[in-house]
């Protein structure tokens, strides 16, 4: 029997034919080459396991979602101000 791991793992790398079908019952036009399209425009924000390289531990370190956030606003890949759950904002 597979391990919960092994099948959290395969839920992940399969996500996109879970998107096709939700799409197609909903009788949306997506592709198999959306994905690739979007993907060539979409940053890695963090590359953290179980894939990526970086723990989580290393993310909270550095201050967090705050200063990623940040870094998506001063790019210019966020247009709004974004509230935070202590009511802070991220500029």
């Amino acid at each position: 029997m597979p391990s919960p791991w092994s099948l959290r793992w395969a839920a992940r790398r399969t996500q996109w034919l879970h998107l096709l079908a939700i799409a197609h019952a909903a009788k949306v036009k997506l592709s198999v080459d959306d994905f690739t399209k979007i993907g060539k425009h979409v940053p890695v924000l963090a590359d953290l396991k179980p894939s990526g390289k970086h723990l989580m531990s290393e993310l909270v370190a550095i201050g967090g979602i705050r200063p990623l956030m940040k870094t998506l606003l001063d790019a210019g890949f966020v247009a709004w101000r974004c509230a935070y759950r202590d009511g802070q904002n991220s500029s």
